[in-house]
């Protein structure tokens, strides 16, 4: 008896280690990790520390007003086209890629990419998406800036050239006076 205490308190205390490990890496890394229900609702069931930072919404609003969706808060558009590419991914049982726009609290509006695989819960065989979702506002900013500035630089350039072309044209058709 006392073998078997000795040795359910040594797995206690390795669960215990394996729990605190995967939960320090799973608050550490720079995007939300999280599982949810493959419903319309997509409840998430599972999300870690980086929810309120990225959202700008609490847990507690989150769960009160929300039933711990996102949903409400992503673009229409992109809501469907999310759902759609969950759904896929469920079908095919691939993961899936793919950004939306969502408004964080105080009506800014965000990119995020989310990055999905489906899985089942062994408990109760029930479908899941695990994933992670990053915030991609700055690169997708940049993206912008960079095509409003090559649509500038193709402008000059178009512009350069009907100069050119018109100072070449009086340069080589004589004057008449």
């Amino acid at each position: 008896m006392e073998e078997q205490n000795i040795q359910l308190e040594t797995t206690l205390h390795e669960l215990r280690a394996s729990e605190q490990k995967y939960r320090t890496l799973s608050n550490n890394l720079p995007g939300l990790i999280f599982r949810l229900e493959t419903n319309p609702a997509g409840h998430m069931i599972f999300y870690n520390n980086l929810l309120p930072e990225l959202t700008g919404y609490s847990e507690a609003v989150l769960r009160r007003e929300y039933g711990n969706s996102l949903n409400q808060m992503i673009l229409p558009d992109d809501l469907t086209t999310l759902q759609e590419a969950r759904q896929k991914a469920i079908i095919e049982n691939k993961p899936y890629n793919i950004t939306y726009r969502f408004v964080h609290q105080g009506s800014t509006l965000k990119y995020f990419n989310e990055i999905g695989v489906p899985v089942q819960d062994i408990t109760n065989k029930k479908e899941l998406i695990d994933g992670l979702i990053f915030d991609v506002t700055d690169k997708k900013l940049t993206e912008h800036e960079l095509v409003i500035a090559l649509e500038k630089a193709r402008e000059s350039d178009q512009l350069k050239s009907t100069f050119l072309s018109t100072l070449s044209h009086e340069l080589r058709t004589p004057l008449n006076a």
